[in-house]
């Protein structure tokens, strides 16, 4: 996800604080429909994580682990999130 994208996304949100509480709600849903069965949920996270995964270098990148709880909480596909991660398939008719 490139920075004006993240940017937008935090702004569309009302700001990084309120963007954390978001993803956390979801990270509790997901673990109240038992969505982590096989693994540990991912910690809660705050206003400076999100801070830091704007800073990095090249471009924001949330760490693995928060890519689904984003994609549930924002609608931003996890392709958009972590191209290195996911791929978009592409739907083709058949001929």
């Amino acid at each position: 996800m490139d920075k004006q994208a993240f940017r937008e996304m935090v702004k569309g949100f009302g700001g990084q604080e309120r963007l954390a509480k978001r993803i956390n709600f979801t990270i509790d849903e997901m673990i109240r429909d038992k969505m982590f069965a096989s693994e540990e949920p991912p910690s809660k996270i705050s206003q400076q994580n999100i801070s830091s995964w704007f800073n990095r270098v090249k471009n924001p990148i949330p760490p693995a682990e928060y890519v689904i709880p984003i994609e549930i909480a924002t609608g931003i596909p996890r392709e958009k999130l972590r191209p290195d991660l996911y791929v978009k398939i592409e739907k083709t008719q058949a001929a």
